[in-house]
């Protein structure tokens, strides 16, 4: 699908976008520098409950009887990821990228009695 264009043929194009996301970062780190302790603290609130939650989940699959595997998928969008990269000190461009993801694997051994 083409990009939209206006009514004397201009078209939007991938680097008018990138431009935008170049600008909207600016802005962004401007506003949140990522050494700001308001900032920290405001991406820890926002992040807690996933975090929380996969605590949970990794809790459950310990206790979990032996030989059962678990997978658990978890989905988001931009706002849920922004502030979890951010509190882990991940590099990213602000917006982060569209397909962005953070994937968390855990695997562990459970002892046989």
């Amino acid at each position: 699908s083409t990009l939209p264009c206006n009514s004397n043929g201009e078209c939007f194009t991938v680097d008018d976008y990138v431009q935008m996301a170049d600008e909207s970062d600016s802005i962004a780190r401007r506003m949140f520098e990522k050494t700001s302790k308001d900032s920290r603290r405001m991406s820890l609130i926002e992040a807690w409950t996933l975090l929380r939650h996969l605590s949970n989940i990794t809790s459950t699959a310990r206790n979990t009887t032996r030989g059962r595997k678990i997978i658990r998928i978890l989905s988001g969008h931009d706002i849920t990821l922004e502030p979890l990269i951010q509190l882990l000190s991940i590099n990213h461009r602000i917006p982060t990228h569209y397909s962005s993801r953070v994937v968390f694997e855990v695997s562990f051994e459970i002892q046989a009695d």
